[in-house]
């Protein structure tokens, strides 16, 4: 399940089908669109979860920032039994989408 990333390498592009998510063990990696840098995650986050859940092409891609950058990869079947056996996972995760989704919505709000 672990996956060893070196600096600048790519865990997926935007656009490729996501069958997994990921839990970041060490290191950072950038979420990419294009050429834009959207956001840097440490040890601890999670990404992915979206092309997972809704068996869509992934909407940005993952690149490692730091050498020996290490992710958990985690499938649709275990994902469910985490969420089975871990319900604060479940409101932490669900908490994690709010805030995402405010965020956008702040974003859209400001738009001319």
């Amino acid at each position: 399940f672990v996956r060893r990333l070196e600096a600048e390498e790519w865990l997926f592009r935007e656009g490729e089908t996501g069958r997994e998510m990921f839990v970041i063990l060490q290191g950072t990696l950038r979420l990419m669109r294009g050429e834009t840098e959207l956001k840097r995650l440490g040890a601890g986050a999670y990404f992915g979860e979206m092309s997972m859940l809704l068996d869509a092409p992934r909407t940005a891609g993952a690149q490692a920032v730091d050498p020996d950058t290490q992710v958990i990869a985690v499938s649709a079947a275990n994902f469910d039994t985490l969420l089975r056996e871990n319900p604060d996972l479940v409101r932490r995760m669900l908490r994690e989408m709010a805030e995402r989704v405010r965020t956008m919505n702040d974003r859209l709000a400001q738009r001319p």
